[in-house]
């Protein structure tokens, strides 16, 4: 099945060098673009979201933030998490249910996994993974690690919601701070 997040994972680069700052994804027909100042990605033909159910839309979601952060909602595809400085710290996409979906679809090629676990949160069934992830690419001469959180968020039979997050550093706080996002998570 081919997703959007598949194609934003799978490169060489770190989530900023993919994405960039906020960066945004477009639809048109059933292609997804994403388009940020640092890149143009075309991945494969996505009706992931297309077909979802509206009421299960990033647009029918409550998503609270820390205080002062921001979502980009510049697109109905994938809604962007800014802090108070404007820097990117996740997203959040959504496609159609599907019961064959799992993290391997879209784990990223650098990065190890560190940890699995099940949260009960109330929206619905929810897989937490921890991914050990390079500060820089290959190329940039960064060295060292940070922490990258995923979590697959599925609704049987209406929609899965895949959200990324990371501060950029091992710290428990920031685990913590995505889990209460998590948890705060509703349905408008």
């Amino acid at each position: 099945m081919p997703l959007l997040v598949v194609i934003l994972l799978s490169g060489c680069g770190s989530r900023q060098d993919i994405i960039g700052s906020k960066g945004t994804a477009m639809v048109s027909g059933n292609q997804t673009q994403i388009n940020t100042s640092n890149t143009n990605v075309t991945p494969p033909t996505v009706n992931s979201f297309e077909n979802a159910d509206s009421g299960y839309s990033l647009a029918s979601l409550n998503i609270k933030l820390p205080l002062n952060w921001k979502i980009d909602k510049s697109n109905k595809a994938m809604y962007f998490f800014l802090d108070t400085s404007e820097q990117n710290r996740g997203w959040i996409y959504y496609q159609n249910y599907d019961v064959n979906f799992g993290f391997q679809q879209i784990r990223p090629n650098h990065a190890s996994l560190v940890k699995q676990e099940k949260i009960d949160i109330p929206l619905g069934h929810c897989s937490l993974y921890t991914m050990d992830a390079d500060n820089g690419t290959a190329a940039s001469g960064i060295t060292g690690t940070h922490y990258d959180y995923y979590a697959i968020i599925s609704i049987k039979d209406k929609v899965i919601y895949t959200i990324e997050f990371s501060l950029n550093d091992k710290e428990p706080e920031t685990k913590s701070q995505f889990i209460k996002i998590l948890k705060d998570l509703s349905i408008k």
